[in-house]
C-alpha cells in the first residue's frame, strides 16, 4: 500500500461553517487553498491515526495535538477563544478543550505516547507551501531524518550571520538549535511566482524575548533548494 494514501481529509461539520473556517484561518493560522465559492480546505501538521475499541457502533473523535499544552492555551486565552476544558492529566497525555464558534468543543492534547515517524510525501506529492511548512516542523521537533530529506542536497542557507552555507553545514551548525525557542508561530506562509514561498514568523526565546523573522525558500521538485532569513525585531 506504500504510496497508494498519500494523505489524509479530515471534516468538521457546523451550522456556522463560515465562522468555524474563521477559527481555523485568524486564530490557528492554518494556510488553506479555496475549492471554489469560498469553500476552504486547510493544510494541517502532520498527522496520526489510532484505532481503539469500544461498545455499540463506530464513532470518530478529532484531536489537535501540540509539544506545550499549558504555552498553547495560553496563546489561544489572548486571542479570545474560551477554553471549555481546562488541563486534565491522562495516561497518555494532557487534554483541555476549547469552544468553536459555533459552541462545540475541540479537544487539544500535548502526548506522551510514542508517535510514529512523520511522512513526508514523495517529490511533486507536496505543494511548495507544504515543503516549507514540513521543514519548519521538523526543525521545532528537531526531526533531523526529515529535514534531511526536505533539503536539496546542493541547499544553501543565507542569514545575516551564514553566509551561502551549504546542507551539512546547516544541519550541524544550525539545525539544533531549536532549543533556545519557547515557541514559535507562523504569521503567514504563501507562495510566490512558480517556485518561491514567503514564511513569516514569531518566536518567543526562552529568555521571554519575542521576534518576528521572514524567510524567502525556493522549492524545486518537493525540496528545499535555498533559504535566505531576514531578522526582524521585537515584537
Amino acid at each position: 500500500m506504500a504510496g497508494v494514501i498519500t494523505g489524509m481529509h479530515a471534516i468538521v461539520y457546523s451550522p456556522a461553517a463560515e465562522k468555524v473556517r474563521a477559527f481555523f484561518a485568524d486564530v490557528l493560522g492554518m494556510p488553506s487553498a479555496d475549492a471554489g465559492g469560498g469553500w476552504l480546505i486547510f493544510a494541517l501538521p502532520p498527522a496520526e491515526l489510532a484505532v481503539h475499541p469500544a461498545d455499540g457502533d463506530t464513532s470518530h473523535e478529532l484531536f489537535l495535538m501540540c509539544d506545550d499544552i499549558h504555552a498553547t492555551l495560553a496563546e489561544l486565552r489572548d486571542k479570545g477563544v474560551e477554553v471549555a476544558r481546562d488541563v486534565s492529566d491522562q495516561r497518555w497525555g494532557l487534554l483541555a478543550a476549547v469552544r468553536l464558534p459555533d459552541g462545540s468543543e475541540l479537544s487539544v492534547y500535548q502526548p506522551r505516547h510514542a508517535s510514529p515517524p512523520r511522512q513526508t510525501p514523495p517529490a511533486g506529492h507536496m505543494p511548495n507551501t507544504g515543503v516549507v511548512r514540513a521543514s519548519f516542523q521538523a526543525y521545532r521537533s528537531q526531526d533531523r531524518q526529515a529535514a534531511e530529506r526536505l533539503l536539496a542536497d546542493d541547499f544553501t542557507f543565507t542569514s545575516p550571520q551564514d553566509d551561502h552555507i551549504g546542507k551539512s553545514e546547516f544541519l550541524q551548525r544550525c539545525f539544533p538549535t531549536a532549543g533556545r525557542f519557547k515557541s514559535q508561530e507562523i504569521k503567514e506562509l504563501t507562495g510566490t511566482g512558480d517556485d518561491g514561498v514567503f514564511l513569516m514568523y514569531e518566536y518567543e526565546l526562552t529568555t521571554g524575548e519575542r521576534y518576528r523573522n521572514a524567510e524567502l525558500s525556493t522549492v524545486r521538485n518537493g525540496q528545499i533548494a535555498a533559504t535566505e532569513v531576514f531578522f526582524g525585531g521585537r515584537v
